[in-house]
């Protein structure tokens, strides 16, 4: 399963749920870490 993850209407971080949910960006902008 591939996931994509937007901000702002950009790819933000993309790849197995895995990869997106450790990309420190994805944490920052979603959880605010």
């Amino acid at each position: 399963v591939k996931v994509t993850c937007l901000h702002e209407g950009s790819v933000l971080s993309e790849g197995t749920l895995d990869f997106v949910s450790a990309d420190e960006r994805v944490v920052e902008v979603y959880l605010g870490r």
